[in-house]
């Protein structure tokens, strides 16, 4: 069963946060040429590959644990949405934030309702390029 980041202790965080700051960086909101895609694709591929996981693995963290907060810098409400990468530290806080809300309507709410986030169709584009970059760079599609 897949867990949700609201239940991950303060180590599992600290834990994750390497793959959760790489993997945020699919959900910059920036507009790119096809070049400028291709570069931060081969950035993120090249950050994320060393680190372990397989694309499964990848996905899961992707849908359920930092896709349905990140998102959000899509949403027409976001009237500043980050242009920039996020920090380790500013994903941390983020991701911190979220938990504190576990037991609050807020918390609830979200959980409820969380969005996919590879139904965004520029988060779809860059998980397919990063998935296309990482198996060329080895990794594998299922942990075994």
């Amino acid at each position: 069963m897949v867990k949700n980041p609201v239940d991950f202790t303060d180590q599992q965080i600290e834990e994750r946060l390497d793959i959760w700051t790489a993997l945020s960086e699919i959900f910059v909101n920036v507009e790119q040429t096809q070049e400028e895609f291709d570069q931060h694709m081969d950035m993120v591929a090249r950050n994320v590959a060393p680190m372990g996981y397989s694309l499964d693995s990848l996905k899961n963290i992707i849908v359920n644990e930092i896709g349905p907060f990140f998102i959000r810098n899509f949403s027409v409400l976001n009237s500043s949405p980050e242009t920039d990468f996020w920090t380790r530290e500013q994903v941390e806080l983020i991701m911190k934030q979220f938990r504190s809300q576990r037991n609050t309507l807020d918390g609830w709410m979200q959980r409820m309702f969380k969005k996919d986030p590879l139904k965004n169709p520029t988060v779809s584009r860059r998980w397919k390029g990063l998935q296309q970059r990482l198996i060329k760079l080895g990794v594998q599609p299922h942990t075994y």
